[in-house]
């Protein structure tokens, strides 16, 4: 029986120094591979029975490095090429080690883009899009358009990157983005906030929100804008985080006057929520122009932060004392008996706010009825 114990115990004591010797030298592989010790890492690999060779700090720090030849001797000893390593190569832009790895069968369908997109990496990002890379983020697309990345953006695009950021619960909002909303007040979640979608025509059919447009425009790289709107970035649509603000608002809001006639010349080609949109921003001569080119100007405004108000651009002109552009409405064919849920008409506005002529030619179209 004590002999027995003391067998047991040997074993014990011989187990715990393996662990131990094992865990060590593990640990020197991995700084081996982390710094490009080739002649280390050789070294090391002899005694792979022991040590983790696939424990992922091992290849992921050589990859990070950008060390070829050392990731080649792990692969070539057994490690799995994994995507966490693919991703780690790609961020830092190590262009021969990301396509060992996808040789060695790193699979690049799973590849992340976001870094590599962020840090300008284009023949990185060139390569994952041509061996399957997943295009199904929106994230690589808002990080060029934000750093300026013009060559990946136009990458991404030609790829079939989503232009507008698409979610389940419309415009672009996820559940993440509905929380934070419903804690700051701004109900983005709101069921009214899509109303607008039946008058607005096929603009809005879409439900996604431009985040890539917005931050190129935040960042005043206009070309890059240009290609987004080229290729389909929704100009009028509105950021629910951002009170409602469409990037045509945050153009005017960043004083880019580049950005601002780009956009301004985009918005010469889609009717469809422009006539609200300009009146919102109380932008007239936008709104002038849209109403010459045909638009309906009787298109209302159905979402406020939660709550219906059904203003026209007619009730907005009205409000802000605007008679030469409720002329130009009430001549469109502006509706000056619409009225709201609570009885608001353009006429109340106008009387409300002391507007004796918009009062007087409001009165005069009613008369014509």
């Amino acid at each position: 029986m004590v002999l027995t114990g003391l067998v047991f115990f040997a074993l014990g004591v011989v187990g715990v120094g393996v662990n131990a010797l094992r865990t060590h030298l593990t640990g020197s592989l991995a700084v081996a591979a982390r710094t490009g010790d080739v002649a280390r890492t050789s070294s090391l690999l002899r005694w792979r029975w022991l040590a983790d060779i696939s424990h992922r700090s091992v290849l992921r720090g050589a990859a990070e490095a950008g060390h070829t030849d050392v990731v080649a001797l792990l692969l070539d000893a057994g490690v799995y090429p994994s995507a966490g390593a693919l991703e780690r190569a790609a961020d830092e832009g190590h262009i021969e080690t990301v396509a060992l790895l996808i040789e060695a069968g790193a699979d690049a369908s799973v590849a992340d883009l976001d870094g590599a997109a962020e840090a300008g990496h284009t023949e990185v990002v060139a390569l994952l899009i041509e061996e399957g890379a997943d295009l199904s983020s929106e994230w690589p697309l808002i990080e060029a358009a934000q750093e300026g990345h013009t060559d990946i953006v136009a990458l991404l695009i030609q790829a079939g990157a989503e232009i507008n950021r698409c979610s389940s619960n419309r415009n672009g909002v996820s559940r993440v983005e509905a929380a934070i909303g419903n804690t700051l007040n701004r109900i983005v979640g709101s069921p009214h906030r899509m109303e607008a979608k039946e008058h607005s025509g096929p603009l809005f059919d879409v439900q996604c929100y431009p985040l890539s447009l917005e931050r190129a425009i935040e960042a005043g790289h206009t070309e890059i804008a240009g290609m987004l709107i080229a290729a389909g970035a929704n100009v009028l649509a509105k950021n629910y985080l951002a009170m409602g603000r469409t990037p045509v608002e945050l153009a005017h809001e960043e004083g880019q006057a580049d950005m601002i006639q780009l956009l301004d010349a985009a918005l010469e080609l889609p009717l469809a929520g422009n006539v609200i949109n300009a009146a919102e921003a109380r932008d007239w001569d936008r709104l002038s122009r849209v109403v010459a080119l045909g638009a309906d100007v009787n298109e209302p405004e159905t979402w406020s932060f939660g709550t219906t108000f059904a203003w026209t651009a007619l009730m907005y002109a009205a409000y802000e004392g605007r008679v030469d552009i409720v002329s130009t409405l009430l001549d469109a064919g502006a509706d000056v008996t619409h009225a709201t849920a609570d009885s608001v008409t353009a006429l109340s506005l106008a009387t409300k706010n002391g507007h004796e002529a918009v009062v007087e030619r409001l009165r005069a179209a009613s008369a014509q009825r």
